[in-house]
């Protein structure tokens, strides 16, 4: 797994939060009871694995098939079908 290069700068915000969160927590609360410390320490490893996550450059297989069409995006194609588009090019264009 790959990380986007734009998200560098975020996910490394987002560590320093997460420890300054957490340390935060530490000083501020007297008493030390493991249960809340592992609660309050997995929320933020989650919100951390999310960022993480948001970031990533998934590896994907490309099936080549001759006249095929490769999308330079994720999903499925619903229908194709001729519409009028009334914005700027005011003439029937085809809506995929």
């Amino acid at each position: 797994m790959r990380i986007h290069k734009e998200g560098f700068n975020s996910i490394l915000i987002a560590f320093i939060l997460v420890v300054l969160i957490f340390i935060g927590y530490k000083s501020a609360v007297p008493f030390n009871i493991l249960f809340v410390d592992l609660l309050i320490g997995a929320v933020l490893a989650t919100f951390l694995f999310f960022v993480i996550r948001f970031f990533r450059v998934p590896k994907r297989m490309i099936n080549k098939v001759s006249n095929g069409i490769i999308s330079p995006a994720d999903g499925t194609i619903v229908q194709i079908l001729e519409a009028f588009e009334d914005e700027y090019f005011q003439k029937d264009k085809i809506q995929i």
